[in-house]
């Protein structure tokens, strides 16, 4: 039998509202085909993900997308061992890479998504200088963001290395989205690129000022930022990061590829480092002008790792790679980056463009989000 998430399994736990919604709703026919696609062909060793994609979500959810991911970079996947949990192998690379997947969620007694408003929604596209407490919402993935990779660093040193499968001289690489807070889909790349390089956006300065550590707003507690610089992260070769992979990803990729498809509008914010211009610009989502799989994904590489990932392992026309050589920061590939996506009900669409044109122009005549030094080309 195919694999299928939706498959009735005997469950104790409440089942997520986002797997109801997928699976209750007629609405979401499309998407659920489309995931099932992701999910050919991927061995669940531990005779569990479909039940956590069920009931905790985002976790499956993440890996099921990276397994197509990387179906699409033409590795393949061997899954004869139950970890780490992605060995990727490519015979025309010559490469060996493990990945491990993690998640960044909402911290306990944090507001739950349950409570997003149609205002949440329509503030996806709020330049971080009108939003009230940027600082705050920046402050808190970046917490949430250092608990997920410093779990997965350990579980690396204490664990993995020691595996009879697991060579110390290939690059391990840790997959991260974010989903750690109601309006984590505007993170953009602002809290990894302070916690890997110690770069933090200012909204004042409308610059990125250079930061060591910040303070934990319940405990004042000291969170190190500029990881890639430690020794305590040199097992750790590279982060493939998103904060734009949820239900609003799968809107995206089935109004790209079904033109009959008109349920939900799909509108996606992005910024172009080639455009002096024009830096920012916005995106309505077809299969005139479609969403690929792999838009919205970051690489980004530790120079200080003991062994390094090749820009040429995840080369592809819709992920962004960025670089740290000799203290400048180079760009690979995607130079058009997904800051964030709203997916919002046709109907509505009238009442939010007007608001999405003000806020357009407000980005492209005050915001400066610079922080690359080098371009290095586009896939093609």
């Amino acid at each position: 039998m195919e694999n299928d998430l939706f498959i009735s399994i005997p469950i104790k736990n409440s089942l997520h509202p986002k797997f109801l919604m997928l699976r209750d709703n007629s609405n979401f026919i499309f998407h659920r085909h489309l995931l099932n696609e992701w999910f050919s062909g991927f061995q669940d060793r531990d005779n569990k993900i479909v039940k956590e994609f069920q009931t905790t979500f985002h976790s499956s959810f993440w890996e099921i997308f990276l397994f197509k991911v990387f179906q699409e970079l033409n590795f393949n996947v061997d899954f004869t061992h139950n970890r780490p949990d992605f060995i990727l192998k490519s015979s025309n690379l010559g490469t060996e890479i493990y990945v491990e997947a993690t998640v960044a969620n909402i911290r306990y007694g944090g507001d739950p998504e349950s409570s997003r408003t149609f205002e949440n929604i329509s503030s996806m596209f709020t330049p971080p200088q009108l939003i009230p407490d940027f600082e705050q919402e920046l402050d808190e993935c970046i917490v949430r963001y250092s608990n997920s990779l410093r779990t997965k660093s350990e579980k690396y040193k204490k664990d993995y290395r020691n595996c009879s499968w697991v060579s110390n001289q290939n690059p391990y690489v840790i997959a991260l989205s974010s989903y750690d807070q109601v309006n984590y889909g505007r993170e953009y790349i602002f809290g990894i690129i302070a916690l890997l390089y110690g770069m933090y956006y200012s909204k004042d300065n409308n610059t990125f000022i250079k930061k060591d550590f910040i303070r934990k707003k319940e405990t004042n507690a000291k969170i190190s930022l500029d990881i890639f610089n430690s020794k305590e992260y040199d097992d750790v070769s590279a982060v493939i990061f998103t904060s734009n992979c949820t239900i609003g990803k799968l809107t995206a990729l089935v109004r790209s590829q079904n033109e009959n498809y008109k349920l939900n509008d799909v509108f996606n914010l992005y910024q172009d480092f080639l455009d002096e211009s024009m830096r920012f610009k916005v995106q309505y989502t077809t299969t005139e002008s479609p969403e690929i799989l792999t838009d919205g994904l970051w690489v980004f590489h530790n120079p200080n790792a003991k062994n390094k990932l090749s820009v040429f392992d995840f080369w592809d026309r819709g992920i962004t790679q960025i670089c740290i050589e000799d203290g400048k920061v180079h760009m690979y590939g995607n130079y058009c980056t997904t800051i964030s996506r709203m997916d919002i009900t046709s109907i509505l669409t009238g009442v939010v463009w007007p608001e999405i044109e003000t806020k357009l122009q407000y980005y492209n005549e005050k915001v400066e989000i610079e922080f690359v030094d080098f371009y290095h080309g586009i896939v093609n």
